[in-house]
This record gives structure tokens, C-alpha cells and sequence, in this order.
């Protein structure tokens, strides 16, 4: 893991967290343990009294296995990565749920974290309502935290048009970007025409 992943603790975190968790396990290249569901551990193909085993037998047990332990690798990783970045009570419910795969504790801290309701969605929606770039703020941090929120958005199935996301863009800048405001809109308002 290149940059440091924040513990997940609470609700709040939960979104940012996923998006540095799936950053950390996609360059760990690990991310197929949580777009699949683990495979089945092949068999081992036996001779049975008169009926040896073929090459081809043996050989698509071979290819089974090599991708069997590639996938078990991948999801170990992806599990530590995991368990690295959450608080020691939610390891527990994990634990207590029996979330043996990358995949199961990806899916159960989703729904212990369940943020895709009416309440949350309003709660971002007022965030985009209210954030603002104060005169002496950082620009870069300013645009990477309005990101976030539409990324918050986008996660929990809020639907802003890209005018809705212009014009809480806009409202938030201060008196300084005055003719920007102004020019932004007169063009929206002629492009619409």
C-alpha cells in the first residue's frame, strides 16, 4: 500500500475508505477476490482399478489448481488489506459472521455501513449545499473535497445532473469568482436555448 488507508471506524468514513481499499487491493493486484466468488478447491483426479489417469486429466486438474491457489493468494491479500484498515470491533463482527473470503467482508462491511438510504442521501445533499472555498483556501483541496462529495453522491444512487453539479459548484465559490458565476451562467443559460 502506497499512501496511508484511514481505519474505518464509523459511518462517516465508510465511502472514502472503499475507494483507498480498492485502490490499496487493485495494486496489490488483487482485486478479482472481490469481483468473484471464491472457487471451488479442485480434486485431485484418482486412478480407479482398471482406468489410470489421462494426461488430459491430470493436466486441467493442474490448470484448476494453479488458478485455485492464484485466486486463494489474491484473496489473501485483499483480506489483509482488509482487516489492516478497519477497527478492532468491526474485525469482530467479521469474525462473528464468519467472512471467510475478501468478497464476504467486502459485501458485510457494505451492509454494516449500509449508507444507500433517504437520510444519507440528504445528508450529501445538504453537504453540496453548504461546502464552501473560503477566500484563503486551498483551491486543490477545495475541488479534491467537493470530488468526494459528488463521489459520495454517485455511490449512494444520488442522482445530480451535471447543472445541479455546475450551479452547487458555482454557489460555492466566493465573491472573487463573481464574473466567472456570471459568464457560467449566461453560457448555460444560452447553450439551453
Amino acid at each position: 500500500m502506497s499512501s496511508a488507508i484511514t481505519k474505518l471506524s464509523c459511518q462517516d468514513g465508510y465511502i472514502p475508505w472503499t475507494r483507498s481499499v480498492e485502490d490499496a487491493i487493485l495494486t496489490a493486484g488483487a482485486m478479482a477476490a472481490l469481483d468473484r466468488l471464491a472457487p471451488v478447491a479442485p480434486v485431485r483426479p484418482v486412478s480407479v482399478k482398471d482406468a489410470p489417469v489421462t494426461p488430459s486429466e491430470l493436466q486441467l486438474y493442474q490448470e484448476e489448481f494453479r488458478y485455485y491457489n492464484s485466486w486463494m493468494e489474491k484473496d489473501e491479500k485483499a483480506r489483509g488489506i482488509i482487516q489492516k484498515s478497519i477497527s478492532a470491533g468491526l474485525r469482530m463482527k467479521l469474525k462473528n459472521s464468519k467472512c471467510l473470503t475478501a468478497k464476504a467482508q467486502w459485501d458485510r462491511l457494505a451492509k454494516l455501513h449500509q449508507v444507500d438510504n433517504d437520510d444519507y442521501r440528504a445528508d450529501i445533499r445538504t453537504e453540496l449545499e453548504s461546502i464552501t472555498l473560503g477566500e484563503n483556501d486551498d483551491v486543490e483541496k477545495f475541488v479534491e473535497r467537493f470530488e468526494t462529495l459528488l463521489c459520495k453522491a454517485e455511490t449512494v444512487s444520488l442522482t445530480l445532473t451535471e447543472s445541479e453539479k455546475c450551479s452547487y459548484f458555482l454557489r460555492a465559490l466566493p465573491a472573487k469568482y463573481r464574473s466567472l458565476k456570471s459568464e457560467w451562467r449566461i453560457f448555460t443559460i444560452a447553450d439551453a436555448d
